[in-house]
């Protein structure tokens, strides 16, 4: 097994969790390596994150996708960062995930559907996160039957039919989902399903003394 550019398989940083271990299938000489090869993927199955990051979309979108990212490679699955450009592909390889660059328009998400259709079409019942405003429900529509698609954000416009959709707001209209989202979407609403990334795992509570603040009306 070596480390092949440019490829889009695991990342080198788990060679030592796949040495030893007995392949689920034959793997063809030069095959990208993927968790599916060698553990049991059972539930879950290959997971894509479409999501964009540039000077106008804040960094944000990329950093809770890759704490996501962590989380599931963690637990054996498969994961690929979807991306309009090459933009975030430095943090991509800082942390050591797999990406395909659809060469498209971050903010017209149906010039790259035809593309992203072929990736998902590689595997089978993947799921696709999509995390970015540009998203539509002609682009959901587009892509169900290729994938169980999901929304990661607080967009207020329903999206269409989809599959799960995750809000970690502070503050969320619950009956405005339930009313649009009532056909088969599992609705993950609330700050218990807020992507945290390693730094703030594990953290200690820190209490601060509440105090009052007044106001004086002075008239004369």
């Amino acid at each position: 097994m070596k480390s092949i550019r440019p490829g889009c398989g695991l990342s080198t940083w788990y060679y030592d969790e796949i040495i030893g271990k007995k392949a689920m299938v034959d793997i063809k000489k030069g095959t990208a390596m993927a968790w599916k090869y060698v553990k049991n993927n059972e539930g879950i199955g290959y997971v894509f994150i479409r999501v964009d990051s540039n000077q106008t979309i804040s960094g944000g979108h990329i950093m809770r996708c890759l704490a996501i990212a962590k989380a599931l490679i963690i637990n054996g699955k498969d994961v690929t960062f979807l991306i309009a450009d090459d933009n975030p592909v430095e943090v991509l390889k800082q942390n050591r995930v797999s990406y395909v660059i659809l060469n498209s328009d971050w903010q017209d998400l149906m010039s790259d559907l035809e593309q992203t259709i072929k990736v998902l079409s590689q595997e089978n019942d993947p799921y696709l996160l999509i995390d970015t405003y540009c998203i539509t429900k002609e682009y959901v529509e587009g892509l169900k039957a290729y994938a169980k698609v999901g929304y990661l954000g607080s967009k207020s416009e329903y999206l269409g039919n989809l599959d799960f959709l995750i809000n970690y707001s502070s503050y969320i209209d619950y009956n405005y989902y339930k009313n649009n989202y009532f056909n088969g979407t599992k609705l993950l609403l609330g700050i218990s399903y807020a992507p945290l990334r390693d730094e703030f795992q594990n953290q200690e509570p820190h209490y601060r003394r509440a105090s009052k603040k007044y106001t004086y009306n002075y008239w004369k």
